[in-house]
């Protein structure tokens, strides 16, 4: 399945319309960002041209997750996250990307008002994956917590020798390395 994944951190662009260009010139794998408020200037416009997008003409296996950061950088509140999800799914996304929220009950509000697939950035210290699920979310990213998690690893293994102690946890073998990364 092919993702492009629309994002709200550039300001002064637009993620509806973004939506909009990604389906309209067929775009592949896509990353990029824009900003709703603002974006509401062709209301009826913009409705017809994302119910005629949904009767079809995308590329097979597209998928266009739209994000809004409103709780990832604190500077939204409720209501301009359900303005800013209204607007991508208006326009045309398949699914809604909200980092930065584990709060269960509002998580549990977005799954409810939102018709598209709510996709959640997952924390250690939020939700466990099966709340989340039990709550309806259809999508769970991981971002960079398993990078985060690795060098953390490394860097106590590092304090660990240092130390003059044998770092602790699993450490794969060369081999079990190599049959991970193989391919298949």
């Amino acid at each position: 399945m092919r993702v492009a994944a629309l994002g709200s951190s550039t300001p002064g662009t637009s993620a509806p319309k973004t939506v909009r260009g990604v389906r309209l010139i067929r775009l592949t794998p896509a990353q990029s960002s824009g900003t709703v408020p603002g974006d509401r200037d062709d209301e009826p416009g913009r409705r017809r041209r994302g119910t005629a997008r949904r009767r079809g003409g995308d590329p097979p296996g597209l998928f266009v997750n739209a994000r809004t950061d409103t709780h990832w950088l604190g500077d939204g509140d409720a209501t301009d996250t359900f303005a800013r999800l209204d607007a991508y799914q208006e326009a045309g996304a398949d699914g809604v990307f909200v980092p930065g929220l584990t709060d269960l009950r509002q998580i549990t509000a977005l799954v409810r008002h939102t018709h598209a697939p709510l996709n959640i950035l997952y924390s250690p210290a939020g939700p466990a994956v099966s709340h989340l699920a039990d709550a309806g979310v259809r999508r769970i990213s991981l971002g960079s917590l398993l990078y985060r998690r690795a060098l953390g690893a490394a860097l106590e293994a590092v304090a660990e020798i240092r130390a003059g102690r044998t770092p602790a946890g699993p450490t794969p073998s060369y081999e079990e390395v190599a049959r991970q990364v193989a391919p298949r």
